[in-house]
C-alpha cells in the first residue's frame, strides 16, 4: 500500500494540531510539509516528531528579539 502524504497548513493552531493527532493514528502516513504563522517553539516540536521535508514559518519577526 502506498504511503499517504499530508501538508498541514496552520500546524500550530487548533485545527492543525487536531489534524496531526489524526495523522498520528494512521499507519501509513507521512507529513511532508508543515506551515505555521509564528509559534516557533511548537514548530520545532512538530519538526522533531514528524520530520517533515518542508517547513514554512510565516512570521520572521518571531526570530528577532
Amino acid at each position: 500500500m502506498k504511503k499517504k502524504t499530508f501538508a498541514i497548513l496552520g500546524s500550530t493552531g487548533s485545527i492543525g494540531k487536531s489534524s496531526l493527532n489524526v495523522i498520528n493514528k494512521l499507519k501509513d502516513a507521512k507529513v511532508e510539509l508543515i506551515f505555521a504563522d509564528k509559534n516557533f517553539r511548537e514548530v520545532l516540536n512538530q519538526i522533531r516528531i514528524y520530520k517533515p521535508r518542508i517547513v514554512v514559518v510565516n512570521s520572521f519577526k518571531t526570530f528577532i528579539k
